[in-house]
């Protein structure tokens, strides 16, 4: 005679077998909001470089790829937040482009001279001129970046966007500085924050000339200023 597990098992049974077809369907919507989003994001990016910040529309983005308002703010509430995940989006790229650039040159660095440490100051120059700092396509997004601060000045909703993204830019490379520093036994006469910002503004001074067509594409005048500023505050650890 049965004690009831036949039974329960096979309630159990039944129910795994009802909810499978629910989450596949679930797991299908999910997949087909994330192709949506990425589809926005990528247009929406084409689009504030082409068009710039101020005339860039909602209604001009989702025409371009291809979907209604409704798909677009059921991923985004605001021209704003659309913004705020590329920006997002685009530091997270350069945070491991620049990453990977480092391990690259410091490898390099290595295999030339085996015996030498390594120089924090000859590192992160050489790391960016390999990834090109000071591109033409880099001076359009910093004109788009531009553009979004002056936005900033009366807009509050717009202000909120450039400082958070601006904080996670400089959490980010933070993170890769502090790696390279323990890599190399390197310490700093300046707090780690404070070396990121003077980075970040010397990049970007160079990408406004760039923009301005003051620089060449390829100068890599960011790069020079920032191997001489490591030689002053960059020491030995010890």
């Amino acid at each position: 005679m049965s004690d009831g597990s036949d039974a329960e098992e096979a309630v159990s049974t039944m129910d795994d077998k009802a909810s499978a077809p629910l989450a596949a369907s679930q797991g299908t919507k999910a997949l087909r909001r994330d192709v949506t989003r990425e589809k926005l994001l990528t247009t929406a990016y084409n689009e504030f470089r082409e068009a710039g910040y101020l005339k860039t529309t909602i209604k001009g983005v989702c025409e371009k790829a291809g979907f209604t308002r409704g798909a677009f703010y059921s991923n985004f509430r605001s021209k704003e937040e659309l913004i705020e995940a590329i920006y997002l989006q685009a530091n997270q790229r350069q945070s491991h482009e620049i990453r990977k650039a480092v391990v690259e040159t410091l490898s390099e660095l290595h295999a030339l001279n085996p015996s030498s440490p390594v120089e924090i100051a000859t590192v992160i120059p050489g790391a960016l001129r390999r990834l090109q700092f000071g591109s033409t396509e880099e001076a359009r997004w910093y004109g788009l970046v531009t553009e979004l601060r002056g936005a900033s000045v009366r807009h509050a909703e717009a202000r909120r966007v450039l400082q958070a993204a601006q904080e996670d830019l400089y959490r980010q490379l933070e993170v890769v500085l502090g790696e390279l520093l323990e890599r190399t036994s390197t310490r700093l006469l300046l707090p780690l924050r404070d070396v990121v910002i003077l980075a970040v503004g010397l990049y970007e001074q160079e990408l406004g000339a760039v923009s301005m067509g003051q620089f060449s594409e390829g100068e890599n005048g960011a790069a020079k200023a920032l191997e001489r500023l490591l030689q002053v505050i960059a020491m030995p650890k010890g």
